[in-house]
């Protein structure tokens, strides 16, 4: 599946790639956590107006951060939630121009720093029915007017109106073999890697346990919104963050000074489960391998299947990915928005391969740490046609294709012969 440079994310991944080159890895991790700490502001201050309780509204900033911890790493997402959560303030406002072009603007920029902003309109649209179940508020007309305008802030992109809708046909189409886009019950209590009740797991008992806490409650408020973002989360991990509406809407229904006690007690427990637990986790990998803990929140771009294979048949090696996928030139900005000028960027190497420890078994960490001459190309399915690989001279050998991504290993590099022979086309 071909994708022009920088689809998508492309002022998000320059940030990121920015922020590397002026501080680091610590810079990136600071970015991460401001991101992270104005996104919880955000939804303790909505909580907050729409409870007028302040326990729930701490426990509100809790539950967003158990749904978002698996998204608060150097990946545009982060852009994305927070943008969720302040539209939503926005949607508080009275109707207006404030509120027309101010969703305008926040529009335009969610769509350049991360494709999540396709659902904006609908939010917005699903706003005009108000505190009244499905009956039209008395600013429908207006709210309408928003969403049709939100609709032409999609297009605000380098790349035109039609940006949007090439977005959603390569999400529909790659989102069965990748694991965070499956539905949350596709693998009931398990993690992508099959580990009984991981971080996925977790998050389905937690999704389990807002259905219970939300057919209890019977909220009505804002019934369109919360549905939808209810609809969203169950549907992909990558979405989770899109329950704290209707959680916050629940929680008004019961917040009262005397479960003030239990409301805090059950922030407590949230914290303790998912966020604190999952840094922790990350911290403890890193500090065993004497990293610094800032590299477990850089995750880049990757063709999941291609890089499941290269765990597979332990290749030693550099892989690499056509510019139209994006990424970073080693922890440098590359010339030209992080295009090499070979139309490669190196993804791993020896300068990283200490970070990729998730796709890699803990006894090739050291061999990858070498100056590797075997190299991978990871290209979409097609690129090449025969007569261009007969160009390169048979360099390039393909070992295995899938609908993502075809992975050739290159004949000729220094440590070819000792690798091809391990290899088995799937």
């Amino acid at each position: 599946l071909e994708r022009r440079p920088d689809m998508g994310a492309w002022l998000g991944e320059n940030v990121f790639a920015l922020v590397v080159r002026v501080a680091g890895l610590e810079g990136l991790g600071l970015l991460v956590a401001l991101v992270a700490a104005a996104t919880l502001f955000v939804v303790h201050s909505f909580a907050l107006r729409r409870t007028q309780d302040e326990a729930a509204a701490l426990l509100a900033a809790a539950f967003a951060a158990a749904c978002s911890i698996q998204r608060w790493r150097g990946r545009p997402d982060i852009f994305s939630i927070l943008l969720f959560f302040l539209m939503l303030t926005m949607l508080e406002w009275p109707a207006g121009r404030r509120r027309r072009f101010g969703l305008f603007g926040l529009v335009v920029l969610w769509m350049n720093l991360h494709p999540g902003a396709i659902v904006a309109p609908l939010f917005i649209a699903a706003r005009a029915f108000g505190d009244r179940g499905l009956r039209l508020a008395a600013d429908a007309r207006a709210t309408f007017g928003d969403a049709a305008l939100a609709l032409v802030a999609l297009s605000m992109t380098p790349w035109g109106p039609l940006e949007s809708i090439e977005l959603v046909r390569l999400t529909m189409a790659t989102g069965p073999l990748v694991s965070e886009w499956r539905a949350l019950w596709d693998q009931p209590f398990l993690d992508a890697t099959g580990s009984l009740f991981g971080a996925q797991g977790r998050e389905q008992v937690l999704m389990l346990a807002l259905l219970g806490f939300v057919l209890w409650t019977r909220p009505r408020r804002r019934l369109l919104i919360d549905l939808g973002g209810l609809a969203l989360a169950l549907r992909s991990v990558r979405l989770l963050s899109m329950a704290t509406p209707v959680f916050v809407s629940a929680l008004a229904t019961v917040a009262r000074p005397r479960r003030r006690p239990l409301l805090l007690a059950l922030a407590a427990v949230l914290l303790i489960a998912f966020p604190i637990a999952e840094r922790w986790h990350w911290y403890r990998k890193t500090a065993a391998r004497g990293d610094s803990p800032f590299v477990a929140l850089y995750a880049p771009h990757y063709p999941v299947a291609a890089a499941d294979f290269i765990a597979d048949h332990r290749l030693e090696g550099r892989l690499f990915h056509p510019v139209r996928w994006g990424g970073y030139l080693g922890w440098r900005l590359a010339p030209r928005n992080r295009s090499a000028h070979d139309g490669r960027i190196s993804l791993w190497g020896a300068e990283r391969a200490a970070h990729m420890e998730d796709f890699l078994e803990p006894a090739r960490r050291e061999a990858l740490r070498r100056e590797l001459g075997f190299e991978i190309l990871v290209l979409p399915p097609g690129l090449l046609r025969r007569e261009e690989e007969a160009a390169l001279g048979g360099r390039w050998l393909l070992v295995t294709a899938d609908p993502v991504a075809a992975v050739y290993v290159d004949a000729k590099g220094e440590h070819a012969g000792h690798n091809l022979d391990r290899l088995r086309p799937r």
